[in-house]
């Protein structure tokens, strides 16, 4: 199986597709050593692939957290209250979203996934 190579680095979270386009297209993507400048190249998940020198590794699908108590399940409020963005999980990479909602009052497991299906 192999997959197109755009969509290989959108979905480690390399960026959106027209900046993964972009920096193939500047020749800062390499596949087991080699620059790759057409993006829409097919490689094999288990390819060494790097931009600007550093490995793409593959993230996870899902991230657990336990929320606290207080902590509205929403990424901001308008009213000022605390919110995931304020006291969500550290670290938390770029196109991850909450899966679901609980109560500010409610404490819980909760996940946060980057696949919008």
């Amino acid at each position: 199986m192999t997959l197109r190579l755009d969509k290989l680095l959108v979905d480690r979270g390399i960026g959106s597709r027209k900046d993964v386009r972009r920096l193939c297209k500047r020749g800062e993507v390499t596949v087991d050593g080699e620059a790759v400048h057409d993006f829409s190249t097919h490689v094999s998940p288990d390819a060494d692939v790097r931009v600007e020198g550093e490995p793409v590794l593959a993230q996870a699908l899902l991230i657990k957290w336990h929320k606290p108590a207080g902590v509205l399940t929403s990424m901001g409020d308008p009213m000022g209250r605390a919110s995931l963005t304020d006291a969500g999980p550290q670290g938390l990479p770029p196109g991850y979203h909450p899966v679901g909602r609980l109560d500010a009052d409610t404490t819980g497991l909760l996940l946060f996934s980057r696949d919008g299906a």
